[in-house]
This record gives C-alpha cells, structure tokens and sequence, in this order.
C-alpha cells in the first residue's frame, strides 16, 4: 500500500531538514525505543548463545568419562518380541535372528516371541 500525503509529506520535510521542533522530538524518542529495544534483542541472543556454549561444554565434559566399550551381561537376560502375526510374518525370521547373532555382549538369554493371531499362520511353526 502506498503511504497517505501527510507521511509522504512528513518524510520529504525529514529529508530536506524541515521537520519542527515536535518532529524532532518524536525522532529522538522513536530512536531511544529502537535502540532499547536492539540492546534487549542483542542481549536475549547472548544469552542464548552463552546458554548453549555452556551446555556443549557440558555434555563434553561428561561424554569424556564414558567408556566406548559396551560391558558384558552375565545374568540372564529375557527378552520379549511382541508381534501381530499376519502384518508382521514376513519380519519375525529376521528379527528374531538378529536378536540372537547381533548381542554379543549378553552371556545368556531367552527369547520370548508373544504374538496374537485371529488364526494360525505358517510362521509359528518355524
């Protein structure tokens, strides 16, 4: 939209250094506001940005006194594989061989395959 003749007037008064005395006291208050309102911006994003460094370092610190070695479970371990058979059948073969050749760090195990079915299905035979 293009601004009314009293703003389009008040502006070419501001350029060619007419403005009064009224003007420019308005000028020197919307200054003031903007320039308050650019130190709380300034300040909000120093904050966030101190916020953040503090936490990286943080999270460094305490990453530090982690071993990447997974420790070994001697006790028995029993897991549960829920499923619903006739959306899941094409699935359970792999997942079930994953469980048992992928955790190396557990020393004994069970595996408890709980499905439900509404009729039975070739894969609960395997």
């Amino acid at each position: 939209p293009r601004p009314t003749q009293p703003v389009m007037d008040g502006i070419i008064d501001w350029l060619d250094g007419n403005s009064d005395a009224a003007a420019a006291d308005s000028d020197v208050q919307l200054t003031t506001l903007w320039t308050v309102f650019y130190v709380v911006i300034l300040c909000s994003l120093t904050a966030q940005v101190a916020s953040i460094v503090g936490l990286a370092k943080v999270a460094a610190r305490m990453c530090r006194g982690f071993s990447r070695q997974t420790a070994r479970v001697d006790s028995l371990v029993a897991i549960v594989v829920p499923c619903y058979l006739p959306n899941e059948a094409p699935i359970i073969a792999q997942t079930l061989k994953h469980i048992l050749t992928k955790l190396e760090h557990v020393a004994e195990m069970e595996v408890h395959l709980v499905y439900n079915t509404p009729r039975p299905m070739p894969a609960e035979e395997e």
